[in-house]
């Protein structure tokens, strides 16, 4: 039996969410460049008022939306959205 680390066990998750949710994450991802374009950073907060992810997929999977090069995260913050309970969120920028 193979016993995975917590981190194994979210990067599955999250891979799993990019082949299941592709085009939501394509699209996700353009409008969180367009936001830090826009405002010098962006947050999954940001997101979730633009874009929000299909009512199918647990909100966790929001993780992936940053695995992406154009990104990199440079702080961190509290969520303002009710039902995360104040949860650290990254803040990102583009990193060119």
């Amino acid at each position: 039996m193979e016993f995975l680390t917590g981190k194994q066990r979210k990067e599955e998750a999250l891979d799993l969410f990019e082949g299941r949710q592709d085009a939501w994450l394509a699209n996700a991802r353009d409008m969180a460049a367009q936001l830090a374009r826009e405002n010098g950073k962006v947050t999954s907060d940001d997101i979730w008022l633009t874009l929000p992810p299909p009512r199918s997929v647990h909100p966790s999977v929001m993780g992936a939306l940053f695995r992406d090069n154009r990104f990199r995260l440079v702080d961190f913050t509290l969520s303002k959205r009710p039902r995360a309970n104040a949860r650290r969120i990254g803040v990102y920028e583009l990193t060119s």
